[in-house]
């Protein structure tokens, strides 16, 4: 069995882990293979591409924005974003996260900007030909209509917590669903770890977040979601854990 894991999508540059970050960064080699280091906007990126830096062959950085980062980003920061995408096409393995979030930004006009920066990300990942991270939170049908109208090598939905349609939708279209921990007291990311067949599953934690309760999250926890999985499926872990480290390794065309 192959019992280390990859966690696909992560933040360990954010400031909870400022405190004791070697240590965790440590903790978790012992335990995966690697995790993908998402880009939430311009330092953020460059603190990424720092660890990866740093820890070859462990982290792997992928350069983005937050939906919700758009209006403090402004279009000089989209121009940086733009640039280090461009400059680092051959050391991140995606462009991302991009997306929408119509869960924290309610208003129109936000809502109109978080689109126009997603179309122009939308457009850098089909003109180099790079794999895209899709955060979509409340604002799934909109993603998937807009993904459909660009030729993407890889689209991988992370996070993902769409309904069962547009689970169909996504996987119909050979797009990756990306569960996080949230399979270990959501209902609805239960039923889509039930209804995902699973060579098109990938496991996050999106840590430091989205673990239960109020404790920090960090990539080793995947474990945690495997094992759930397993269960929700009635599947063996042994046969589970190697077809995940699969697609993910598929889905960003990288040999973690």
């Amino acid at each position: 069995m192959d019992q280390k894991l990859i966690d696909n999508h992560c933040h360990l540059d954010f400031p909870q882990y400022d405190e004791d970050r070697t240590e965790v960064i440590a903790r978790n080699k012992d335990k995966l293979h690697a995790v993908v280091n998402a880009g939430s906007d311009h330092a953020a990126n460059q603190r990424a591409l720092e660890l990866a830096t740093e820890y070859p062959d462990f982290i792997y950085p992928c350069i983005g924005a937050h939906p919700t980062k758009i209006d403090a980003i402004g279009n000089d920061g989209f121009e940086q974003i733009k640039a280090s995408i461009e400059t680092h096409a051959e050391d991140i393995i995606a462009v991302g996260e991009t997306g929408l979030d119509y869960h924290h930004d309610t208003e129109t006009e936000k809502r109109e900007r978080q689109e126009t920066f997603f179309k122009d990300m939308l457009s850098i990942a089909e003109e180099l030909d790079l794999p895209i991270v899709i955060h979509s939170r409340d604002a799934e049908k909109r993603c998937l209509e807009l993904l459909e109208t660009y030729e993407l090598s890889s689209v991988i939905m992370h996070c993902f917590n769409g309904n069962m349609d547009q689970v169909g939708t996504a996987v119909g279209r050979g797009y990756w669903i990306s569960i996080s921990t949230q399979v270990l007291y959501s209902t609805r990311v239960k039923n889509i770890a039930e209804t995902t067949p699973s060579d098109r599953i990938m496991l996050e934690t999106d840590a430091p977040f989205l673990y239960p309760g109020e404790e920090r999250n960090e990539p080793w926890r995947i474990h945690e979601s495997l094992e759930a999985i397993a269960s929700i499926k009635d599947q063996d872990q042994a046969a589970l854990a190697p077809q995940f480290n699969e697609n993910t390794r598929n889905a960003y065309d990288t040999a973690f």
